[in-house]
C-alpha cells in the first residue's frame, strides 16, 4: 500500500478497509466478554450501536427503521445490488426477512469502538459472536444532520473474522 491507501501496480483504487483488517487478523485472542473501548471518539454513536443491535436481535423493525438515514443505499451496496441484478441473483434479504422470527440474529458484541470522521460523520465497529456461524468483523457508517442530531445509520456490513489459534 501506498501513503494514500492505494496498491502498487493494481488499478482498482483504495482497498475496502475492513476487508484489508480481516487479511491482517488480531494477534490476541478475541474473546466475547470484552467491553467496548472506553476512548472512543463518540460514547453517542456506540449508544446508536447498542440501540441497533438490540432492535436486530428483538426483531424490533420499527427500531431498526428510526435507526437508518432516510438516503438511498451506499455505493458499496449499490455496486452489490447491480452485479447481483445483472446475474439474476441475490444474496441480500430485505429487513422483513432478517427480523423474522427464526431468522434473526443471536448474538454478543464486543470490543465496540468509534472514530469521528467529521461532527456529522462516523465509523463504528465491534466484534459480532453469533451462537451459530463464524466470528464477524461489523462496521457500521453513521451520519447525522448536524452536531446535536441523532445518529442515523448508513450502512451496516460484516464479515469473517478470527484471531490466529
Amino acid at each position: 500500500l501506498n501513503f494514500k491507501g492505494r496498491v502498487f501496480g493494481s488499478d482498482f483504487g483504495c482497498p475496502v478497509w475492513d476487508e484489508l483488517f480481516a487479511a491482517m487478523p488480531p494477534t490476541v485472542a478475541l474473546s466475547s466478554t470484552e467491553s467496548a473501548s472506553s476512548v472512543a471518539d463518540s460514547l453517542e454513536v456506540l449508544d446508536a450501536q447498542t440501540s441497533f443491535y438490540t432492535a436486530l436481535c428483538s426483531g424490533n423493525a420499527t427500531g431498526i427503521a428510526e435507526l437508518f438515514a432516510d438516503k438511498a443505499d451506499d455505493e458499496e451496496l449499490s455496486r452489490a445490488l447491480a452485479v447481483d441484478a445483472s446475474l439474476g441473483l441475490t444474496n441480500l434479504s430485505t429487513w422483513e426477512v432478517i427480523l423474522a422470527p427464526g431468522n434473526r440474529p443471536e448474538l454478543v458484541t464486543a470490543s465496540q469502538d468509534c472514530v469521528l470522521l467529521s461532527p456529522t460523520s462516523a465509523v463504528s465497529t465491534c466484534i459480532e459472536f453469533p451462537v451459530l456461524g463464524p466470528t464477524l468483523l461489523a462496521t457500521q457508517v453513521w451520519q447525522r444532520a448536524d452536531s446535536a442530531g441523532a445518529w442515523k445509520l448508513l450502512s451496516h456490513r460484516t464479515i469473517p473474522y478470527r484471531s490466529e489459534e
